[in-house]
């Protein structure tokens, strides 16, 4: 069963790189997340980029970590997500990833999906098929939909 997740993405690395200049880069660039966006999309299908947002935890050794976040919102089975966490906290080289489930139901629907549309009078008039695609005609029902569509 699918379920909407969301895990918390690191902005910051935990280990400043070093350059071939020298230079000491203490963020991910964004070329650096979308290979990991890539590598989410190959296992989920897709993924929903949040703003980031601040966070902090203390680690087990007591260290303070406060640094900004993104979350990531995510459709997928929780063998799926697993696997999402350990190629997160491999590739941003984390000591933990936060991952929680935000909902059970989760409905993703196509065009072709569609059922279709209820009349807004819910009176069950029989004019679900066309409701939308033409103009209305009387349901019978003395309802506001046919003196809107006028």
């Amino acid at each position: 069963m699918k379920s909407m997740w969301e895990i918390l993405v690191p902005t910051e690395r935990r280990v400043p790189h070093v350059s071939k200049e020298g230079a000491v880069k203490k963020f991910y660039t964004t070329r650096f997340h979308r290979v990991w966006d890539e590598k989410v999309r190959a296992i989920s299908g897709g993924l929903t980029i949040l703003t980031p947002a601040k966070g902090q935890w203390i680690s087990p050794d007591g260290v303070l970590f406060s640094e900004r976040m993104i979350p990531v919102r995510i459709i997928c089975t929780q063998d799926e997500i697993v696997t999402i966490i350990d190629m997160t906290m491999d590739y941003y080289d984390q000591l933990a990833v936060l991952c929680y489930r935000v909902s059970d139901l989760v409905i993703m629907r196509t065009r072709e999906d569609r059922r279709p549309r209820v009349h807004p009078c819910n009176r069950m008039c029989m004019r679900v098929a066309t409701w939308g695609d033409t103009a209305a005609g009387d349901c019978g029902g003395g309802c506001l939909f046919d003196k809107e569509i006028k």
